[in-house]
């Protein structure tokens, strides 16, 4: 009996820690994962059914008769140790209901997700690339900038802004390398605005990407071409903290 219960306790232990890991995994992993947690789940809930049934049995042992090799004073202490036991894995079904509420949430997140994305209207002309950008849908831009930008003719204004945004918003979203290459795109199509503005970010691309000599020459022709532009006082600023 003393086995069994020790036994129990370990076990308990043990789908603690995994309830622990599987919370801990369920808030920092992205929806993909709730199916397998979710069986994950149902199976940790049949070896709590099974631990239930093998202490009731060992509850009508206490109750009708002495242990096999109790002592008399004995009883008690066993009585307390299922006790504590069982409230434990009363615990761990609360812990798991509110994991599986999360898992069933995440789970009608996910789909709500993917339905909009489904439903979603593509971005067909410059105007409509441009609410995009404004709105910060940046996503939305990089899937549907390269599509505007050749509906329209080289030389025309809309393709020039349409080549902007796209660079701009690969940059919001990290994508520094092809961010670099849309922004010296733009400025090939000898753009008449947002001049300053694209070699500032030239600059900030190479920063990131770890060339500062190639960052440095951005930077100069910004400070030497559009001096007194905000975007100079931000290249002074990165200069003096580049290394070369």
């Amino acid at each position: 009996m003393k086995q069994d219960i020790g036994r129990l306790q370990a076990q308990v232990v043990q789908m603690q820690n995994e309830l622990k890991i599987t919370d801990n995994s369920l808030k920092s992993s992205s929806n993909r994962r709730a199916a397998n947690t979710n069986t994950k789940m149902e199976r940790l809930g049949i070896d709590i059914q099974k631990m239930k049934g093998e202490i009731d049995a060992i509850r009508v042992g206490v109750v009708t008769g002495q242990l096999p090799g109790q002592t008399d004073d004995e009883g008690p202490s066993m009585a307390k140790k299922l006790v504590a036991v069982i409230e434990r894995i009363e615990d761990l079904e609360k812990q798991q209901k509110k994991l599986l509420d999360i898992i069933e949430k995440s789970s009608k997140k996910s789909a709500k997700s993917a339905k909009t994305k489904k439903n979603r209207k593509s971005s067909k002309s410059f105007k409509s690339l441009n609410s995009a950008f404004k709105d910060k849908r940046y996503r939305h831009v990089k899937e549907d900038a390269p599509k505007v930008i050749r509906k329209y003719k080289k030389g025309t204004k809309n393709r020039k802004e349409a080549q902007f945004i796209f660079a701009e918003s690969l940059y919001k979203l990290g994508d520094i390398k092809s961010a670099a290459l849309e922004f010296d795109e733009y400025l090939k199509s000898k753009p008449k605005s947002k001049i300053a503005h694209a070699n500032l970010r030239l600059g900030d691309c190479f920063r990131h990407l770890g060339e500062p000599a190639t960052a440095k020459i951005y930077y100069d022709e910004l400070l030497a071409s559009y001096g007194k532009s905000s975007e100079a006082k931000i290249a002074q600023e990165r200069l003096k903290k580049l290394k070369i």
